[in-house]
């Protein structure tokens, strides 16, 4: 494992291996704006404000598409689907 030897950037490690555990779960699009919103969470990490392509820009993307039902966020940042 990578873990025992890495020093600096720890945070970084345990939010990749987050995304990698549940990367291979991803089969629809809810799913998918969860995940976007774990990468999300480098932003925080590395303090960068540049990134354009967010978890609400893919988020409007798809329900733009029709590829995702309206979603609401709970307050721990957690997506789910709306039933109506």
């Amino acid at each position: 494992m990578l873990r025992p030897y890495v020093r600096l950037k720890s945070k970084h490690i345990d939010l990749g291996l987050k995304i990698l555990e549940r990367l291979p779960k991803v089969s629809d699009a809810a799913l998918f704006i969860g995940l976007c919103q774990l990468v999300d969470g480098f932003r925080e990490i590395n303090y960068s404000k540049k990134r354009t392509v967010t978890c609400a820009v893919v988020r409007d993307y798809l329900e733009t598409n029709d590829l995702l039902t309206p979603v609401e966020t709970d307050p721990k940042g957690e997506s789910r689907r709306i039933d109506g």
